[in-house]
C-alpha cells in the first residue's frame, strides 16, 4: 500500500494496529504536519451513542437478557430504524429506551472535529458500507485507500506440526539477529490459542525471555473461582459483606469489580454472577514482556525495513471466513448498511493478499497437524500460486534443540534402521544420555487431600492396580467417561433382572419396556437378540433359585455406606442380596451380575485385589438392617456368556454351567440349605458338594463364619492402607504382573504414553502354591 501524504491536517480512519506505523510514515513526511487517529468502531460509538456497563445492565434487568446478548444488541444499535421487522424494531425501541434514559452518549462535537479537513480510510476497503454511511451522516467525503498489490510473491515452508514449525522459524529468527538484523524490526503474527504457550516453549530452548506476555484471566486462578461458588451459593450482597475488609489482594479486586461496575443493581444473583465471569474473563493478570520481538495476532501495516513471520498459515486463519451467524442476518444488514459477512471475507481477504504481495520481507509456514490433528494448508496457496517449500534445519542455533534432533535421528536409527548421515556429526559434539531418562513419579511432597474421602470398589481398585494411574484418573482427572455398548448392556440387564422376581413378571413384555431407554444401533441390536435367549433363560433359573431355598426376601439395586473412621466413607451399590432364614436366625447372601470376565480370589485379597464381594461384604456388615444377621455367601453371576454358538441337543446344561454363582459360600451345610435346597450337588453354586459321607468337595470354596470376618478385616485394612499413601501423596508408576504375566494392569491402561512404564517398574506378585502352573 503506496502512502503519499501531500496535506498536513488531515484525519486517518484505520484498525487500530495501524495507527503507530501509519503516524511514523507521516512523520517522516510531513515532521510538523497535524494528523488524527480513528478506528472505524470509535467513530460508530462516538456518533451513534457509547454504553457503558449502565447500559448493559439496564438491559440485563428489563429484557432478561444474559451480558453476551445484551453486548450483541447494544453492537447493532446505531443503524437501527423502525417499520422494518420484529428484531430490527426491538433494536430501535431499545435504542430510543436507551437514549431517553441518557445511558447512549452522543459526542456533540464531533462533526466539529471533522469540518474542513482531509479524511484518509486505510485497512477498510472502498466496498466498506458502515463508514459510507458515517460520512453520509457527517458530511464529509472520505478518501479510500485501497488494497494494493505489490511485486513480492512470498515462499510458503511446511512443517510436519507447529513444534516443528516453530523451531524453523526460531532458527530463521536466529540466523537474523547474527547477520545483524534488530530485534525491533522482527514481527511474528500467530494465532494466541494455538502459539502462545509453544513459543514461550520454544522461548527456554533457545535460552530468549518469553516472547509473548502470558496472560491470565482472572476466571482462572483459583482464589476467584471459589469466591464465584461463595457467590453462586451465597449471593453477591453476602460475599462483599463477608469480604468487607479482607486483606486478600485477590478478593479485594473481586469486590472492586463488581462495586465499580454497578454488578449489585442487576436483579438476579445469576445474572450477576453471569455478568462478573464477563468482566473477569477480560481481565488479565499479565507479565511484561522482555524482548523487542513483537508478535501480533492481526495483519499490520506493511514497514518496509520490518522482517514478518506468517504462523499458521492454514485453511481457517488465512482467510478467516465469517459466517452469517450474528444475531442480524445478512440480509437484514443490507438493509441497514452494516457489513455483511461476506463484505467482512471480501476485506479480509484483499487485506491478507495485499499483505503478501506488498511485503519485501516475509516468511510464512503453516504446520501439517496441530494438537495431533491433521490441519490443511490456506486456499491463498494455491489460489495465488505461491510455491511451498520443505527443507531440512542446515543449521541449529539452539544447543538444547540441536540434543533434541539428535536424540530424534537416534529413534528413526533404532526403530526403522534409518541412518542419517548427520547422527555421525553429532556423535562427536554431544554426548546425550539416549535411552537413560528417569521416568519416575516419586509423589507429591504437598498434597492438600480433603479432610473426608470417599472410595468405591472401583476408584480403590485403580490405586492398587497402579497408584500413578490413580493420580492420573482421580487427582488430575484425566479420563473422560465414555459409555461403551458393553456397559449399556449391562445396565439394562441390571435392570430387567432387578424385577425378576415379581410375582407378575413376564420376560418378554418387561424386556421391550426396558430396551426403549437405550439407544443401540442397528448392528448392536442384533447382537442384543442373540443375548436376548440368554438373560430370558438366567431370569428363569433365578425364579427356579428362588422356589429352592429358605426366600425370605431381597435387596436389590440398593446403595450402602459405611465409615471406616472420621475420615475414611466406603460406598457401593449392590446388585442384589438375598435373605433366607431357619428356626434360629436369618441369613444373607451377596450376588454380583457381571457382563465381563471377573472373578474372586482370595489368594489376590492381601494385595489389594479381588476386593468387590469383600467391599459388599464390609458396607453390609455395618448396616442397620444386617445386624442380627449373618453372611453365609458372596457370589459373581455372570449375566451374558462369551462363548458363540449352543450346542441345541445341551441347551439347558450349557446355560446352567454359565450362570454359576461364583465366589465363597459358608462351610456349614446346614446354614448353606437355607440357600440352596440342592446343596449337595448343588444346581446354583460352582463346585459346591457333599460326597456319601456328607463331606465337602475338594473343589468346593467355602468359609467360616471367621474366615468372613477376616476378610472384611482385610479389605477395611487395604481401604486404610490406601487412604493413608493417597494422603501421602505417594502416586508412584508401580503395576502389578501376576504370575509373571507382565501386561496384567497395563494391558487396558489409557495412560502408558504418559508413564512410560519401564519393566523395573513392574511389582511382580505370585500368588501360586510353589510347583503350582
Amino acid at each position: 500500500m503506496k502512502l503519499n501524504f501531500v496535506e498536513d491536517n488531515i484525519i486517518i480512519i484505520a484498525p487500530q494496529n495501524w495507527h503507530f506505523a501509519l503516524l511514523k510514515e507521516f512523520r517522516t513526511q510531513i515532521p510538523f504536519g497535524n494528523v488524527k487517529f480513528f478506528t472505524k468502531e470509535e467513530l460508530l460509538n462516538r456518533i451513534y451513542g457509547a454504553y457503558d456497563n449502565k447500559a448493559i445492565i439496564y438491559l440485563i434487568n428489563k429484557y432478561n437478557y444474559n451480558y453476551e446478548m445484551a453486548t450483541t444488541i447494544l453492537r447493532f444499535l446505531p443503524f437501527s430504524i423502525p417499520n422494518i421487522n420484529e428484531k430490527i424494531n426491538r433494536l430501535w425501541q431499545i435504542k430510543n429506551e436507551l437514549i431517553d434514559a441518557k445511558l447512549l452518549h452522543v459526542d456533540e462535537f464531533i462533526k466539529i472535529l471533522f469540518k474542513q479537513k482531509s479524511v484518509y480510510a486505510y485497512g477498510y476497503g472502498a466496498c466498506d458500507v458502515e463508514l459510507k454511511k458515517i460520512a453520509k451522516d457527517l458530511n464529509i467525503t472520505i478518501n479510500y485507500v485501497d488494497f494494493s498489490y505489490g511485486k513480492y510473491l512470498p515462499i510458503v515452508h511446511v512443517k510436519k506440526d507447529i513444534n516443528k514449525e516453530i523451531f524453523h522459524v526460531f532458527n530463521l529468527i536466529s540466523h537474523l539477529l547474527m547477520e545483524g538484523i534488530k530485534q525491533s524490526d522482527i514481527i511474528l503474527i500467530a494465532n494466541a490459542n494455538d502459539y502462545q504457550n509453544k513459543i514461550n516453549q520454544m522461548c527456554d530452548q533457545f535460552n530468549w525471555p518469553k516472547l509473548w506476555p502470558v496472560r491470565s484471566s482472572y476466571l482462572t486462578l483459583p482464589k476467584v473461582i471459589a469466591a464465584l461458588k461463595d457467590i453462586e451459593e451465597n449471593g453477591m450482597d453476602d460475599f462483599l459483606m463477608a469480604n468487607n475488609f479482607t486483606n486478600d489482594s485477590t478478593i479485594k479486586e473481586v469486590c472492586e469489580i463488581i462495586k465499580t461496575n454497578d454488578i449489585i443493581s442487576i436483579n438476579s444473583n445469576e445474572q450477576r454472577l453471569d455478568f462478573l465471569k464477563s468482566i473477569l474473563r477480560k481481565t488479565y493478570l499479565s507479565e511484561d514482556q522482555k524482548t523487542n520481538i513483537m508478535i501480533l495476532e492481526n495483519i499490520p501495516f506493511i514497514e518496509k525495513n520490518k522482517y514478518y513471520f506468517i504462523l499458521g498459515f492454514n485453511q481457517g486463519n488465512y482467510p478467516f471466513i465469517k459466517k452469517d451467524d450474528d444475531y442480524l442476518l445478512n440480509s437484514e444488514k443490507e438493509i441497514l448498511n452494516y457489513l455483511t459477512s461476506f463484505n467482512m471475507n471480501h476485506v479480509t481477504k484483499n487485506n491478507i493478499i495485499s499483505f503478501l504481495y506488498s511485503a519485501k520481507h516475509l516468511y510464512i509456514t503453516f504446520p501439517l497437524s496441530k494438537n495431533g490433528e491433521k490441519v490443511y494448508p490456506s486456499s491463498l496457496i494455491s489460489e495465488l500460486n505461491l510455491e511451498i517449500e520443505e527443507s531440512e534445519e542446515n543449521e541449529i542455533y539452539s544447543e538444547k534443540e540441536a540434543q533434541r534432533y539428535y536424540g530424534e535421528l537416534l529413534d528413526y536409527e533404532r526403530k526403522f534402521n534409518y541412518n542419517n548421515p548427520l547422527i555421525d556429526i553429532y556423535k562427536q559434539n554431544y554426548k546425550i544420555p539416549y535411552l537413560k531418562y528417569d521416568n519416575r513419579f516419586n509423589g507429591l511432597s504437598n498434597y492438600k487431600y480433603s479432610p473426608t474421602r470417599n472410595y468405591s470398589y472401583s476408584k480403590i481398585k485403580s490405586f492398587f492396580e497402579c497408584q500413578f494411574r490413580y493420580y492420573l484418573i482421580h487427582i488430575l482427572h484425566l479420563e473422560e467417561y465414555e459409555e461403551t455398548f458393553s456397559q449399556k448392556v449391562g445396565l439394562l440387564f441390571h435392570n430387567i433382572l432387578s424385577e425378576a422376581y415379581n410375582v407378575n413378571f413376564n420376560f418378554d413384555s418387561e424386556y421391550q419396556k426396558k430396551i426403549q431407554n437405550y439407544e443401540f444401533n442397528v448392528g448392536e441390536r442384533l447382537i442384543l437378540e442373540r443375548k436376548k435367549d440368554e438373560l430370558k433363560f438366567l431370569c428363569k433359573l433365578l425364579k427356579e433359585h428362588q422356589q429352592s431355598m429358605n426366600f425370605r426376601g431381597a435387596f436389590y439395586e440398593n446403595s450402602f455406606q459405611t465409615k471406616l473412621n472420621n475420615e475414611v466413607i466406603v460406598n457401593g451399590q449392590i446388585d442384589k442380596i438375598i435373605i433366607t432364614f431357619d428356626e434360629h436366625k436369618e441369613y444373607y447372601s451377596i450376588v454380583d451380575y457381571k457382563t465381563g470376565s471377573e472373578t474372586f480370589d482370595k489368594k489376590m485379597l492381601p494385595y489389594g485385589f479381588s476386593m468387590q464381594l469383600p467391599t459388599y461384604a464390609l458396607l453390609v456388615k455395618n448396616n442397620a438392617n444386617f445386624i442380627r444377621k449373618e453372611l453365609i455367601g458372596f457370589y459373581i453371576q455372570k449375566v451374558t456368556i462369551d462363548e458363540i454358538g449352543v450346542p441345541l441337543n445341551e441347551f439347558e446344561s450349557f446355560f446352567r454351567k454359565h450362570f454359576y454363582l461364583m465366589g465363597l459360600s459358608t462351610s456349614d451345610l446346614e446354614k448353606i440349605k437355607t440357600f440352596d435346597y440342592s446343596y449337595a450337588n448343588s444346581l446354583y453354586i460352582k463346585s459346591y458338594s457333599v460326597n456319601s459321607e456328607n463331606v465337602l468337595s475338594h473343589f468346593a470354596k467355602v468359609a467360616t463364619s471367621i474366615d468372613f470376618d477376616n476378610i472384611i478385616e482385610t479389605t477395611k485394612k487395604n481401604y486404610l492402607l490406601a487412604d493413608q499413601k493417597i494422603k501421602d501423596g505417594e502416586f508412584i508408576i508401580n503395576p502389578k504382573s501376576f504370575d509373571n504375566n507382565r501386561d496384567s494392569t497395563c494391558k487396558y491402561c489409557n495412560f502408558k504414553d504418559i508413564c512410560n512404564v519401564t519393566f523395573n517398574d513392574y511389582v511382580h506378585i505370585n500368588t501360586k502354591d510353589e510347583g503350582e502352573q
